[in-house]
Order: C-alpha cells, then sequence, then structure tokens
C-alpha cells in the first residue's frame, strides 16, 4: 500500500536501525502495541478501549506467524475465544476464496462483545504470509474484572465523564468510585425528565440525544 500525502506534509523519522538500537527486545513490544491501540481506534465497538486497559492485557497477546496457505482458524473455531489482531497479511474464505480480514483488522468484535458462541462455518486461510497477535479473552476478562461489555460501558462512562468541567481533573481513583456509581437511564421522545419547581435528587449527563 503507497502513503501519500494529501497536502503539504512535514514529517520527523527515525530509522528502524536506530530503534531497534535503543530500545532493544522493546522495540518489538512497542510495535505491536501501537498496532493493537491502531486496530481498537478503528474498530466499530471496542474505539472506546483505551490505553490504559491495553496496557493492562498487552502481555497475553502471543505473535503468530502463518506461511502462505495455512490454516490460520478451522471450521468450528468459536469467534468469541480469542482477541485478534491482523497485524501483517489478510485471511480469506476458503470456500468462497473471498477475503475476510485485512492488515489491521480486529477479529469477530460484535461476537467478543456479546460473548457469543457462534463458530465459524469454514476454514480461514492466509493467502500469503501473515501475522497474528492473539489473546485468550479468558484471560484478558480475568485480567480487567469483568465482561467486555461491561469493561466498554465502563470506559464510554468514564470518557463522557471526562469532558464534563466539575470532574475532567478528578484522580483516576475517584473516577473509578464515581463510575461505580453511574446508572444508564433511557428516555423516550416528549418524556419529562425534571419537573419544574421539584427538588431534583439526581444529576444528568445528556449523552446522546436533546
Amino acid at each position: 500500500m503507497d502513503v501519500i500525502t494529501k497536502t503539504h506534509c512535514v514529517c520527523y523519522s527515525i530509522s528502524k536501525a536506530t530503534l531497534q538500537n535503543m530500545l532493544g527486545e522493546k522495540y518489538i513490544s512497542f510495535l505491536f502495541l501501537n498496532f493493537i491501540k491502531a486496530s481498537f481506534i478503528t474498530s466499530k465497538y471496542f474505539s472506546i478501549f483505551n490505553s490504559d486497559l491495553l496496557q493492562e492485557i498487552f502481555h497475553f497477546f502471543e505473535a503468530i506467524n502463518l506461511g502462505a496457505g495455512s490454516v490460520a482458524f478451522e471450521k468450528g473455531y468459536i469467534k468469541s475465544s480469542h482477541i485478534v489482531v491482523i497485524i501483517d497479511g489478510h485471511l480469506i474464505d476458503k470456500e468462497k476464496k473471498e477475503i475476510v480480514a485485512n492488515r489491521g483488522a480486529l477479529l469477530f468484535e460484535e461476537e467478543l462483545l456479546n460473548n457469543s458462541q457462534e463458530q465459524i462455518n469454514c476454514d480461514l486461510i492466509t493467502e500469503f504470509d501473515c501475522l497474528l497477535l492473539k489473546a485468550k479473552t479468558e484471560d484478558v476478562i480475568k485480567q480487567l474484572g469483568g465482561s467486555l461489555k461491561e469493561i466498554l460501558n465502563k470506559s464510554d462512562i468514564i470518557d463522557t465523564l471526562s469532558k464534563v468541567s466539575v470532574f475532567k481533573n478528578l484522580s483516576k481513583t475517584k473516577m473509578e468510585i464515581l463510575t461505580s456509581k453511574i446508572r444508564v437511564e433511557n428516555f423516550s421522545d416528549g418524556q419529562k425528565i425534571i419537573t419544574e419547581g421539584e427538588t431534583g435528587d439526581k444529576f444528568y449527563i445528556v449523552k446522546s440525544g436533546k
């Protein structure tokens, strides 16, 4: 893939060899972590997964190198069993010969979110050499202390609170405590939330709608 500029562009650069010499073994970890971050940021469901959470689970990821034509996932594989990021290469449906996931993809997002036991219905293979990062979902959940959906909901609340002036300077500990006390409420169109003249007993933060 070519990378081109759309406007005048100024970049800072450093050679790969220099980074390797400076960071040693950390160089690969540095690259892998940033690939994972990029995959999560661009994902449909997991973009709210912040850097602190990724740092906590990064050590669970294992690098898997696959040669061209290798089976990455066999028919019957449970989609939610691992968190998988494609670092390089792509995967194709063995039967349909169609690309199902490209470089940078976070696989099986919806199934991960809902802890679905859905299985893939055909082998997924590599067309060329492929590098994956793979972590057991159960290890990640155990480390973070909740389902992925619960963790994402919590991250979403923290992200929202951090944009409210009265809360944005709270310590991490106080933010965690506050988040644990918050309840999500849904209101239909035209529903009364606050009645004029009544003493309020709640503080509302509008997440969406108006």
